[in-house]
């Protein structure tokens, strides 16, 4: 893969002693923070993967096959005004690169609750992430931050960076299907929409002054 992009994942904390679904916890902490832009209480996206295959434009999760050719581009929301990076973790040649931005396209930054395409051509022109001819298993991560970071610095392991998927087996990196897991290390909560805009999912940081970082697995096939 040389230019791909994603969305995906399931993996939750945040459990109240009043019982509440984690869907309806993960939009209420996201609206609060879009309804009072000036203050700091949490970060958050929705976001959803747009395949372009042939000329033919679907909306879908990293549950898909990608194929060689195909072009693929992040649709995000935030509730807050900052960055989006898109780093490529490991290539299906074990390779890995910042994507976005980059010298050719250096326009990242994301405003609440306004949707953007990622990655963002010059002068806003659509551009996208293709699957070369080299198949095989692609990480991304995707970070959004409040202020400008070193992405580069990304691929070296950052405490002031959360996680949401992890590569390492110990959590499950696929659009949640409605089953809820806890884990109490992480401080996140992720929420998959209603069935008819599948792969949507809105996933909060409660910590305003990490990183929101999401690590999506996409499997790309000849």
């Amino acid at each position: 893969m040389n230019r791909l992009l994603p969305t995906a994942l399931a993996t939750l904390f945040l459990l109240t002693a009043m019982p509440c679904r984690a869907e309806d916890d993960a939009r209420n902490l996201y609206v609060e923070q879009l309804k009072k832009p000036a203050q700091h209480i949490n970060s958050g996206i929705s976001y959803w993967l747009e395949l372009n295959k042939n000329g033919k434009l679907t909306h879908v999760s990293n549950k898909k096959t990608f194929h060689n050719g195909d072009r693929i581009r992040l649709h995000v929301k935030p509730n807050f005004t900052g960055y989006a990076y898109i780093l490529m973790l490991e290539g299906s040649q074990g390779n890995h690169d910042v994507l976005f931005p980059s010298k050719k396209f250096p326009k990242n930054r994301i405003t609440a609750g306004k949707e953007i395409a990622l990655p963002v051509g010059n002068d806003g022109a659509l551009a996208w992430m293709k699957f070369d001819e080299h198949p095989g298993k692609e990480v991304l991560r995707v970070i959004c931050s409040r202020k400008p970071i070193d992405a580069k610095k990304q691929f070296a392991k950052d405490e002031d960076t959360v996680v949401i998927a992890s590569t390492d087996g110990a959590s499950d990196d696929t659009v949640p299907s409605g089953s809820s897991v806890s884990v109490e290390s992480r401080n996140l909560t992720v929420e998959q929409s209603k069935p008819r805009l599948t792969g949507v999912v809105t996933v909060v940081n409660h910590n305003p002054q990490k990183l929101l970082s999401v690590d999506i697995t996409l499997n790309h096939q000849n």
